[in-house]
This record gives structure tokens, C-alpha cells and sequence, in this order.
């Protein structure tokens, strides 16, 4: 039996539909009755995935997947919101990972973030899992901090951790960046890109992430692990746009805005944060995928971004 949390959301939603394609029984914890009416899930209902008792729903589990969690704010600020990622995101694996812990499962798949090593990498360097996590934001922080709880709880146990952190998610169904992206590409009007094509960065697919958490949870080699992952190519942001634009059956057109004033006006309209994630690169190392779990991405950017079969 695998339990996963965070069901209702854009990963966990396509993660429990392929865990029942590939005929796993599969349980799940929900605040919101009747998400797989079509399929053969079990759901247990919960209210507060922080403090709530709910033993029972680990009878029969070897795996859990925990992938719910706040999901990062562009616009939140360290002193506003890191109370509010820490009720869920630490919190909430506090409790779920020792509930499991004290069931007897056998391991624990923890979906962190990427932005725990950082929120760039510069020209010709590349994050990797052995690199000194560096979170800038409420959100990195409170996912290392669960990161650190969930090390030291395995630590103890039988029970045995996979850490796994992704970059920008993107599927046909994907929000935040993507989405927003996606929406400024169909007002058909000109984006300021052109010299965007030297800077790149690394993105998983839904279906190349939903892959690879699979293989983590059967992989012997998995066990007490921390991964990156990513596809097999990056983009930059000028292939991104234009990709997305293909997907989106739109035509894009660019001119070309200095990147030093493309700072300086994101910085003016209060869109700093901007700057991280369009004019500075991320690229991310998955080497280790390969060589101890002869794991590598399957799928293309074109077959990520369209739908899953029902």
C-alpha cells in the first residue's frame, strides 16, 4: 500500500493516477471528499495534516509520498510568511513522517525544492545534492528545515528517507511561472527576450518527475538519499517562450531589451524578484540519477506539456 498527501494538487493528482495505472494500491489523505471517483483509491479524510492524529491511515503502508506543503509566494517576505510555511511545510511533515515512523513504513519520499541550495547558479556551474543548501525565502527555509527534521527521524528508525528536490514543475496543467508565462504569450504582443538566449534553466516535466519519484520509491539504492532532478535538456528563457508558445499554438515575437535595463525595470515596478528567475541562470546536475539508480529523463518538453490519458 503507498499513502500520498497532498493529492489535490497539480503533481500529487497525476502521481496517484499513474501509482493505480501501474496497479499500485494507493491510500490518500484529503480534506476534500471525492477527488478519484474513477479510480480504485481509498481516501481517509483529514482536517489539519499538522496536528491531526491519524494513525489508522498508515495500516498496510510501506510508502509514503508526502507532497503536501504551502507552495511558494512570489510576493511573500521572509518576516510575513515564515510562520505560515512553517505550520504546513514543517509542521506537517513533523507529524505525518512520525505517524509513518511509529506504522512501521518502510520509507518516506519528501518532495522539497530546488530553491534549498539557492535561487541561481553561476555561468558554468551547476547545483548538485552534496552542495550547502543556501534557501533565501521563507518557503527554501522551511523546506530544508523539514529536510533536516526528517534526516534526524530516519536516523533513529527503520525507516528510510528519500529527499527529492525539483526545479520549476511544468505540465499542461502547471500554475505559477509557467501559467503566468503562458498568459503573457497569448496577449500576442512583443516580449523583451531577444538576448535571453544565453541564459539558461533547468525545469522537470510532470511526467519525468512523476517517473522518477516512482523509481525512488522502489529503488533499493534510493535509500537515505537526496536528489536533484530535472529533463535532460535546459532551456533558455528565449526557448522556453518559444516552446511554450508552440504548445500554446501562438506566435511570439522579441525584441531585444539590454538585460541590464531589463534589472533596472524590474527592479523600479517592484519585480525584483524577477531577476533571479529570468536574467540569472539555474542549472542543475543529475548525475548522480544515472549512476545509482540508472535513472534518466524520458520524455521531451512537447510530450510533458500534453495531457496525461485519463
Amino acid at each position: 500500500m503507498i499513502l500520498v498527501t497532498g493529492a489535490s494538487g497539480f503533481i500529487g493528482k497525476e502521481l496517484v493516477r499513474e501509482l493505480v495505472k501501474r496497479n499500485e494500491k494507493v491510500r490518500i489523505l484529503s480534506r476534500s471528499p471525492g477527488l478519484f471517483n474513477n479510480l480504485d483509491v481509498e481516501e481517509i479524510l483529514i482536517s489539519d495534516i499538522a496536528s491531526e492524529n491519524f494513525q489508522k491511515a498508515f495500516d498496510g503502508v510501506r510508502v509514503v509520498f508526502h507532497l503536501a506543503s504551502r507552495v511558494h509566494q512570489m510576493n511573500d517576505h521572509l518576516s510575513d510568511s515564515i510562520a505560515e510555511y512553517r505550520s504546513v511545510n514543517v509542521l506537517g511533515t513533523v507529524n505525518v513522517a512520525t505517524q509513518a515512523k511509529n506504522a512501521g513504513v518502510e520509507r518516506f519520499i519528501f518532495l522539497s525544492s530546488i530553491k534549498v541550495n539557492g535561487e541561481f547558479t553561476l555561468p558554468g556551474l551547476f547545483f548538485s545534492p552534496e552542495d550547502c543548501p543556501a534557501p533565501c525565502d521563507s518557503y527554501s527555509i522551511s523546506k530544508l528545515e523539514a529536510e533536516i527534521f526528517l534526516v534526524k527521524l530516519c536516523a533513529d528508525s527503520n525507516m528510510n528517507f528519500v529527499i527529492v528536490r525539483p526545479p520549476l514543475v511544468y505540465g499542461p496543467e502547471a500554475k505559477g511561472n509557467v501559467k503566468q508565462l503562458i498568459k503573457i504569450i497569448n496577449m500576442n504582443i512583443p516580449l523583451p527576450f531577444g538576448y535571453l538566449n544565453k541564459i539558461y534553466r533547468s525545469l522537470v516535466g510532470l511526467k519525468n518527475l512523476i517517473d522518477f519519484l516512482i523509481v525512488c520509491s522502489k529503488h533499493p539504492k534510493a535509500c537515505n538519499q537526496v536528489f536533484l532532478v530535472k529533463d535532460k535538456d535546459d532551456l533558455s528563457i528565449k526557448d522556453l517562450t518559444k516552446n511554450l508558445a508552440y504548445f500554446s499554438k501562438k506566435k511570439v515575437y522579441f525584441f531585444y531589451l539590454p538585460i541590464f535595463f531589463l534589472n533596472f525595470l524590474f527592479i523600479i515596478s517592484g519585480k525584483s524578484f524577477l531577476n533571479n528567475r529570468l536574467l540569472k541562470n539555474l542549472r542543475i546536475d543529475i548525475k548522480k540519477n544515472e549512476i545509482l539508480l540508472g535513472w534518466t529523463p524520458k520524455y521531451s518538453f512537447l510530450e510533458c506539456m500534453r495531457s496525461f490519458p485519463p
